[in-house]
C-alpha cells in the first residue's frame, strides 16, 4: 500500500506554515476589553437580531420535525430550545435553536454566508451551562464572527467558483471559536478545537438552497451543534493534524484547491491574521 506524506508541499509553493497557530494566539490574546466600541455594538446587534429571529417564528413543519427528532433522542436536560419549555443536550439545542433562527427569515447573510443562526446559538448554549456574564457572550460572538469572515475572504474561491455552501464550511469554525472562547483553556485546546472542524467542514452549495428539500434550514443548526462538540471533544483531549489550515491536503488547499500549474494556490492564507485585532472585518456587516 502507498503511504502519503500529508505534509509534504510542492517545493515551488510557498506555504505560510504558522497560520493556524497565528489564528489560534489572535483569538486567545483578543478579549472584549480590544473590541473598538462600534464592534461591540455589532456584537449586540448580532445576538439581538437571533433573538428576535427566534421568538418570532411560527409554527412550522420543519421546526415540529425537528422537534419530535430531538424529544425521540432524550439526552441530558442541560440547555433551553426557544420556543418550547423543552431542554436537552448542548449539540440538539443548538441543532435546533440555530434552525430556529433561519426559519425567521430575519437573518443577513453575507454573501450567502449565515453567521447570526451559527455562532450565537453556539455562545448562548454553552453560557447557559457554563457562564452567566453577558460580556463574555458578547466577546466569543464577535470573535467566532470573525473568524468566519476571515476565513471565508482567504478561501477565494467559495461559492463563486467552488460549489460549497459557505454556511456549512465555515460555520463550524465560528462556533468553535465562540465555544472554546468561553470555555477558556490554553492554546493547545484552541488549535486541538480548531484541528477537529474540518471533519466536517464542508456542504454542496445546493443543499442550501430552501426549494430543495429541508437542508438549507438545517445547515446553521449543523454547523453550531458540531462546532461546539469540537470544542468538548478537545476538552477531552482529542485533537486533529497541527497547522490544518495551511499547506498541502490541508483545509484550504482542499477547499480552494490549486490553478491549473498545480502549484499556485488559489486562496490568500494571509487574510486570515493581517492585522487581527485592529482592521475589523465585522465592521462590514449590515446590522
Amino acid at each position: 500500500m502507498e503511504l502519503i506524506n500529508f505534509d509534504r508541499i510542492h517545493w515551488q509553493l510557498k506555504v505560510n506554515y504558522g497560520a493556524t497557530t497565528e489564528l489560534v494566539d489572535n483569538l486567545i490574546d483578543t478579549g472584549f476589553g480590544d473590541f473598538p466600541e462600534k464592534v461591540i455594538q455589532i456584537g449586540k446587534s448580532i445576538v439581538a437580531e437571533y433573538v428576535s429571529g427566534v421568538l418570532s417564528v411560527p409554527q412550522n413543519p420543519i421546526r415540529g420535525k425537528l422537534l419530535s427528532f430531538i424529544k425521540s433522542q432524550g439526552g441530558k436536560e442541560e440547555c433551553s430550545l426557544y420556543r418550547s419549555n423543552l431542554k436537552t443536550d448542548r449539540y440538539n439545542a443548538a441543532l435546533y435553536n440555530g434552525t430556529l433562527c433561519r426559519l425567521s427569515g430575519t437573518e443577513h447573510p453575507e454573501d450567502y454566508l449565515y453567521y447570526t443562526s451559527i455562532v450565537v446559538p453556539a455562545a448562548l448554549t454553552v453560557a447557559e451551562k457554563e457562564i452567566k456574564e453577558g460580556k463574555r457572550v458578547i466577546e466569543a460572538v464577535v470573535l467566532g464572527v470573525e473568524t468566519m469572515l476571515r476565513l471565508k475572504d482567504a478561501a477565494k474561491t467559495v461559492p463563486k467558483q467552488r460549489g460549497l455552501d459557505p454556511t456549512s464550511t465555515f460555520g463550524p469554525f465560528g462556533s468553535a471559536v465562540a465555544t472554546a472562547k468561553i470555555l477558556g483553556y490554553d492554546a493547545e485546546f484552541f488549535e486541538d478545537t480548531l484541528s477537529l472542524c474540518p471533519s466536517q467542514s464542508a456542504g454542496a452549495f445546493r443543499s442550501s438552497y430552501y426549494k430543495d428539500g429541508d437542508s438549507g434550514y438545517l445547515t446553521s443548526g449543523f454547523a453550531s451543534s458540531y462546532g461546539i462538540r469540537c470544542a468538548y471533544l478537545a476538552e477531552k483531549g482529542l485533537s486533529g493534524p497541527r497547522g490544518i489550515l495551511e499547506g498541502n491536503m490541508g483545509y484550504f488547499e482542499c477547499i480552494s484547491g490549486l490553478h491549473d500549474d498545480n502549484i499556485t494556490p488559489r486562496y490568500d492564507i494571509s487574510c486570515i491574521n493581517n492585522d487581527f485585532g485592529n482592521t475589523w472585518q465585522i465592521c462590514r456587516l449590515k446590522n
